[in-house]
C-alpha cells in the first residue's frame, strides 16, 4: 500500500455528519498530497462546510493521520 492509500484508508470511514455518509463514499477526500518528508495535505469538502460538525470531524481527521508513523506534519 503506498502513502496516498495509507491516507485513504485512514480516513475513508469517518462519518460526513449531515450527508450521514463515509468520506470514501462520498468522494470527499480532495487534491491529496504526501511528499518525502511525511507532510500531508488535502481538503476534506462535506456536504455543509460550514456545518458545526466540521471541526470535530478535523480533529479526527488529523488525530488518524497522526498515527501512521511516517506522516510528520497534517493540513487540511
Amino acid at each position: 500500500m503506498n502513502r496516498d492509500e495509507e491516507v485513504r484508508s485512514q480516513l475513508h470511514s469517518l462519518i460526513d455528519p449531515d450527508a450521514r455518509r463515509d468520506l470514501g463514499a462520498l468522494g470527499a477526500m480532495k487534491d491529496l498530497r504526501v511528499d518525502d518528508a511525511g507532510r500531508v495535505a488535502l481538503t476534506i469538502e462535506l456536504a455543509n462546510p460550514a456545518g458545526p460538525g466540521r471541526a470535530a470531524l478535523e480533529a479526527e481527521a488529523e488525530a488518524r493521520l497522526r498515527r501512521l508513523p511516517w506522516v510528520t506534519d497534517v493540513t487540511l
